[in-house]
Protein backbone atom coordinates (compact mmCIF):
# COMPACT_ATOMS: atom_id res chain seq x y z
CA UNK A 1 0.00 0.00 0.00
CA UNK A 2 2.77 2.27 0.32
CA UNK A 3 4.57 1.97 -2.72
CA UNK A 4 1.19 2.36 -4.22
CA UNK A 5 0.90 5.72 -2.63
CA UNK A 6 4.39 6.65 -3.12
CA UNK A 7 3.52 6.26 -7.79
CA UNK A 8 0.58 8.65 -6.39
CA UNK A 9 2.31 11.07 -5.18
CA UNK A 10 5.08 11.46 -7.31
CA UNK A 11 2.67 11.11 -10.82
CA UNK A 12 0.95 14.41 -8.68
CA UNK A 13 4.00 16.78 -8.86
CA UNK A 14 4.89 16.03 -12.63
CA UNK A 15 4.28 19.15 -14.44
CA UNK A 16 3.57 19.47 -18.35
CA UNK A 17 3.94 22.45 -20.58
CA UNK A 18 2.79 25.43 -20.14
CA UNK A 19 0.50 27.65 -22.76
CA UNK A 20 3.25 30.58 -22.69
CA UNK A 21 6.07 27.55 -23.24
CA UNK A 22 4.31 26.23 -26.09
CA UNK A 23 4.03 29.76 -27.81
CA UNK A 24 7.37 30.43 -27.31
CA UNK A 25 8.78 27.36 -28.89
CA UNK A 26 6.03 27.66 -31.64
CA UNK A 27 7.66 31.16 -32.19
CA UNK A 28 11.47 30.00 -32.20
CA UNK A 29 10.36 27.01 -34.35
CA UNK A 30 8.42 29.19 -37.01
CA UNK A 31 11.47 32.26 -36.89
CA UNK A 32 13.89 29.29 -37.89
CA UNK A 33 11.44 27.69 -40.59
CA UNK A 34 11.32 31.48 -42.06
CA UNK A 35 14.90 31.37 -42.02
CA UNK A 36 15.28 28.20 -43.51
CA UNK A 37 12.71 29.14 -46.20
CA UNK A 38 14.59 31.93 -47.24
CA UNK A 39 17.95 30.44 -47.44
CA UNK A 40 16.85 27.37 -49.41
CA UNK A 41 16.13 29.96 -52.84
CA UNK A 42 19.74 31.60 -52.25
CA UNK A 43 21.27 28.23 -52.50
CA UNK A 44 19.02 27.30 -55.02
CA UNK A 45 20.39 30.59 -57.07
CA UNK A 46 24.10 29.62 -56.10
CA UNK A 47 23.64 26.42 -57.45
CA UNK A 48 22.78 27.66 -60.64
CA UNK A 49 24.83 30.15 -61.35
CA UNK A 50 27.47 27.65 -60.42
CA UNK A 51 26.49 25.58 -63.06
CA UNK A 52 26.12 27.59 -65.69
CA UNK A 53 29.49 29.07 -65.16
CA UNK A 54 30.98 25.53 -65.47
CA UNK A 55 28.83 24.77 -68.39
CA UNK A 56 30.09 28.17 -70.43
CA UNK A 57 33.36 27.51 -69.30
CA UNK A 58 33.24 23.86 -71.00
CA UNK A 59 31.64 25.36 -74.12
CA UNK A 60 33.62 28.39 -74.68
CA UNK A 61 37.02 26.51 -74.47
CA UNK A 62 35.19 23.99 -77.00
CA UNK A 63 34.99 26.78 -79.19
CA UNK A 64 37.90 28.55 -78.52
CA UNK A 65 39.78 24.88 -79.01
CA UNK A 66 37.92 24.13 -82.80
CA UNK A 67 38.33 27.70 -84.12
CA UNK A 68 42.18 26.91 -83.49
CA UNK A 69 42.26 23.43 -85.18
CA UNK A 70 40.46 24.79 -87.98
CA UNK A 71 37.66 22.34 -87.18
CA UNK A 72 39.18 18.97 -87.40
CA UNK A 73 37.85 16.92 -85.25
CA UNK A 74 35.32 18.99 -83.91
CA UNK A 75 31.84 17.59 -85.60
CA UNK A 76 28.89 18.19 -83.24
CA UNK A 77 28.85 21.98 -82.98
CA UNK A 78 25.96 22.30 -85.82
CA UNK A 79 23.45 20.35 -83.43
CA UNK A 80 23.51 22.94 -80.86
CA UNK A 81 23.59 25.88 -83.06
CA UNK A 82 19.88 27.48 -83.79
CA UNK A 83 20.14 30.74 -85.62
CA UNK A 84 22.55 32.45 -86.89
CA UNK A 85 22.54 35.90 -87.00
CA UNK A 86 24.37 38.29 -89.96
CA UNK A 87 24.85 42.20 -88.87
CA UNK A 88 26.21 44.58 -91.54
CA UNK A 89 27.14 47.03 -88.17
CA UNK A 90 27.21 47.13 -84.90
CA UNK A 91 23.79 47.57 -83.72
CA UNK A 92 22.20 47.37 -86.84
CA UNK A 93 18.94 45.13 -87.66
CA UNK A 94 20.35 41.46 -88.03
CA UNK A 95 19.38 39.08 -91.12
CA UNK A 96 18.50 35.74 -89.17
CA UNK A 97 18.53 32.09 -90.63
CA UNK A 98 17.56 29.25 -88.75
CA UNK A 99 19.78 26.49 -88.63
CA UNK A 100 18.53 22.62 -88.88
CA UNK A 101 15.12 24.07 -89.99
CA UNK A 102 13.75 24.37 -94.00
CA UNK A 103 16.70 23.24 -95.14
CA UNK A 104 19.47 25.04 -94.11
CA UNK A 105 21.83 22.60 -92.06
CA UNK A 106 25.17 24.80 -90.94
CA UNK A 107 27.53 22.45 -90.03
CA UNK A 108 30.47 22.73 -88.03
CA UNK A 109 32.84 23.22 -90.15
CA UNK A 110 30.83 26.12 -92.14
CA UNK A 111 29.75 27.59 -88.65
CA UNK A 112 33.57 27.97 -87.30
CA UNK A 113 34.68 28.80 -90.71
CA UNK A 114 31.84 31.85 -90.76
CA UNK A 115 33.56 32.62 -87.14
CA UNK A 116 37.28 32.40 -88.41
CA UNK A 117 36.63 35.28 -90.57
CA UNK A 118 39.23 38.25 -89.31
CA UNK A 119 37.95 41.42 -88.74
CA UNK A 120 41.43 43.04 -90.95
CA UNK A 121 43.04 41.89 -93.79
CA UNK A 122 46.98 42.44 -95.53
CA UNK A 123 47.11 43.92 -98.71
CA UNK A 124 50.11 43.63 -101.76
CA UNK A 125 50.65 47.06 -100.47
CA UNK A 126 51.26 46.25 -96.83
CA UNK A 127 48.10 48.45 -96.11
CA UNK A 128 45.03 46.67 -93.36
CA UNK A 129 41.91 46.87 -94.76
CA UNK A 130 38.34 45.53 -93.20
CA UNK A 131 37.35 42.39 -94.28
CA UNK A 132 34.07 43.20 -96.37
CA UNK A 133 34.31 39.92 -98.26
CA UNK A 134 30.83 38.22 -97.07
CA UNK A 135 29.57 41.76 -96.03
CA UNK A 136 29.33 42.18 -100.08
CA UNK A 137 27.54 38.90 -100.48
CA UNK A 138 25.14 39.23 -97.38
CA UNK A 139 24.69 43.02 -97.35
CA UNK A 140 25.92 44.35 -100.52
CA UNK A 141 28.03 46.48 -98.48
CA UNK A 142 31.88 47.67 -98.89
CA UNK A 143 34.82 48.59 -96.64
CA UNK A 144 32.77 47.02 -93.83
CA UNK A 145 32.76 44.13 -91.84
CA UNK A 146 30.30 41.30 -91.41
CA UNK A 147 29.30 40.39 -88.00
CA UNK A 148 28.06 37.21 -87.15
CA UNK A 149 26.50 36.20 -83.61
CA UNK A 150 25.39 32.68 -83.33
CA UNK A 151 22.19 31.50 -81.35
CA UNK A 152 23.44 28.11 -79.54
CA UNK A 153 22.39 26.06 -77.09
CA UNK A 154 25.07 24.48 -74.40
CA UNK A 155 26.46 21.32 -75.62
CA UNK A 156 27.21 19.99 -71.78
CA UNK A 157 24.01 20.06 -70.25
CA UNK A 158 21.09 17.50 -69.21
CA UNK A 159 20.08 15.06 -72.06
CA UNK A 160 16.87 16.94 -71.87
CA UNK A 161 18.46 19.94 -72.88
CA UNK A 162 19.93 18.27 -75.60
CA UNK A 163 16.33 17.44 -77.35
CA UNK A 164 15.42 20.01 -80.01
CA UNK A 165 11.67 20.38 -78.80
CA UNK A 166 13.22 21.59 -75.70
CA UNK A 167 15.78 24.06 -76.85
CA UNK A 168 13.09 26.84 -75.66
CA UNK A 169 13.93 26.10 -71.96
CA UNK A 170 17.68 24.88 -72.02
CA UNK A 171 20.74 27.23 -71.33
CA UNK A 172 21.49 29.13 -74.83
CA UNK A 173 24.44 31.84 -75.16
CA UNK A 174 24.83 34.68 -77.72
CA UNK A 175 28.43 33.60 -78.92
CA UNK A 176 30.55 36.04 -80.96
CA UNK A 177 33.94 35.70 -82.44
CA UNK A 178 36.70 38.33 -82.87
CA UNK A 179 39.69 37.15 -84.86
CA UNK A 180 42.78 40.39 -84.59
CA UNK A 181 46.38 40.27 -86.37
CA UNK A 182 48.47 39.72 -83.12
CA UNK A 183 50.81 42.82 -84.21
CA UNK A 184 50.36 46.13 -87.15
CA UNK A 185 53.07 46.49 -90.11
CA UNK A 186 54.43 50.29 -90.04
CA UNK A 187 56.02 49.78 -93.10
CA UNK A 188 54.66 50.05 -96.72
CA UNK A 189 55.00 49.42 -99.61
CA UNK A 190 55.74 53.40 -100.99
CA UNK A 191 58.79 53.34 -97.97
CA UNK A 192 60.52 50.26 -100.05
CA UNK A 193 62.51 51.52 -102.89
CA UNK A 194 66.03 50.08 -102.94
CA UNK A 195 66.35 50.45 -98.95
CA UNK A 196 67.54 46.58 -98.70
CA UNK A 197 67.31 47.07 -95.43
CA UNK A 198 63.78 48.24 -94.94
CA UNK A 199 62.31 45.80 -97.41
CA UNK A 200 63.54 43.12 -95.51
CA UNK A 201 61.72 43.92 -92.61
CA UNK A 202 59.11 44.73 -94.47
CA UNK A 203 58.90 41.20 -95.29
CA UNK A 204 59.44 39.75 -91.96
CA UNK A 205 56.65 41.41 -90.36
CA UNK A 206 54.36 40.79 -93.32
CA UNK A 207 55.19 37.49 -92.45
CA UNK A 208 54.41 37.41 -88.87
CA UNK A 209 51.09 39.59 -89.07
CA UNK A 210 49.81 36.73 -91.34
CA UNK A 211 51.15 34.24 -88.81
CA UNK A 212 49.95 35.35 -85.58
CA UNK A 213 46.18 35.76 -84.34
CA UNK A 214 44.95 36.97 -81.13
CA UNK A 215 41.05 35.05 -80.99
CA UNK A 216 38.57 35.91 -78.63
CA UNK A 217 35.00 33.80 -77.78
CA UNK A 218 32.74 36.19 -76.71
CA UNK A 219 29.41 33.70 -74.57
CA UNK A 220 26.49 36.04 -73.37
CA UNK A 221 23.28 34.87 -71.39
CA UNK A 222 20.05 33.92 -70.73
CA UNK A 223 19.47 34.57 -74.12
CA UNK A 224 15.53 36.52 -74.50
CA UNK A 225 13.79 37.59 -77.80
CA UNK A 226 14.04 41.81 -78.62
CA UNK A 227 11.95 41.85 -81.83
CA UNK A 228 11.06 39.62 -84.63
CA UNK A 229 14.68 38.66 -86.12
CA UNK A 230 16.09 40.05 -83.01
CA UNK A 231 17.55 38.84 -79.83
CA UNK A 232 19.23 40.27 -76.31
CA UNK A 233 21.66 38.90 -73.53
CA UNK A 234 21.61 39.35 -69.59
CA UNK A 235 24.49 40.58 -67.81
CA UNK A 236 26.32 37.23 -67.07
CA UNK A 237 29.45 37.17 -69.51
CA UNK A 238 32.25 35.22 -70.36
CA UNK A 239 35.38 36.05 -72.97
CA UNK A 240 38.00 33.27 -73.58
CA UNK A 241 41.19 34.31 -75.42
CA UNK A 242 44.29 32.55 -76.82
CA UNK A 243 46.91 33.16 -79.75
CA UNK A 244 46.72 31.63 -82.98
CA UNK A 245 50.03 31.39 -84.70
CA UNK A 246 49.98 29.53 -88.16
CA UNK A 247 47.99 31.06 -91.47
CA UNK A 248 45.14 31.18 -92.66
CA UNK A 249 42.83 28.80 -95.71
CA UNK A 250 39.94 30.32 -97.70
CA UNK A 251 37.29 28.10 -98.89
CA UNK A 252 34.54 29.61 -101.21
CA UNK A 253 31.23 27.40 -100.73
CA UNK A 254 27.84 27.95 -101.88
CA UNK A 255 25.74 28.29 -98.61
CA UNK A 256 22.10 28.09 -98.48
CA UNK A 257 20.48 30.92 -95.95
CA UNK A 258 16.94 30.34 -95.58
CA UNK A 259 15.44 33.28 -96.89
CA UNK A 260 17.94 34.59 -97.81
CA UNK A 261 18.49 32.13 -100.51
CA UNK A 262 21.50 31.07 -101.58
CA UNK A 263 24.75 33.01 -101.16
CA UNK A 264 28.51 32.28 -102.23
CA UNK A 265 30.52 32.53 -98.62
CA UNK A 266 34.25 32.69 -98.16
CA UNK A 267 34.89 30.29 -95.13
CA UNK A 268 38.42 30.96 -93.34
CA UNK A 269 40.17 28.24 -91.19
CA UNK A 270 43.10 28.07 -89.26
CA UNK A 271 46.24 25.59 -90.75
CA UNK A 272 48.42 25.43 -87.42
CA UNK A 273 50.90 23.41 -89.44
CA UNK A 274 52.40 26.04 -91.69
CA UNK A 275 53.11 29.73 -91.64
CA UNK A 276 52.81 32.59 -94.15
CA UNK A 277 55.82 33.55 -96.10
CA UNK A 278 55.70 36.25 -98.53
CA UNK A 279 56.00 34.85 -101.48
CA UNK A 280 53.50 32.50 -100.96
CA UNK A 281 50.31 34.62 -99.11
CA UNK A 282 47.28 35.50 -100.72
CA UNK A 283 46.30 39.40 -100.04
CA UNK A 284 43.71 40.61 -99.37
CA UNK A 285 43.05 42.16 -103.45
CA UNK A 286 44.09 38.95 -104.56
CA UNK A 287 40.43 37.56 -102.77
CA UNK A 288 38.46 40.30 -104.29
Amino acid sequence: MRLFANSRKRLSTQRGFTMVEIALCLAVVGFAMVVIMGVIPLGGLVQKENRETVLCQMDGNYLLQAISEGAQGYDDLGLYVDEILFYSRPNAEPRKIENNAGGVEWGTREIIGLLSAPEFLLTSSNVWVPNSLNNMEVFGVSNTNLICKIKMRSMNGSAADKNMDNRDFAMSYLAEVKVLPLTTNYHNMYQVDNNSGIREGMLKDRSLNQSAWQVSVILNWPVVPAGTDEYKAGPNQQVFRTIISGTMNTVEKTMEMGPLGTRNMTLWYFDKGNFSLTNSTVFYDNLL
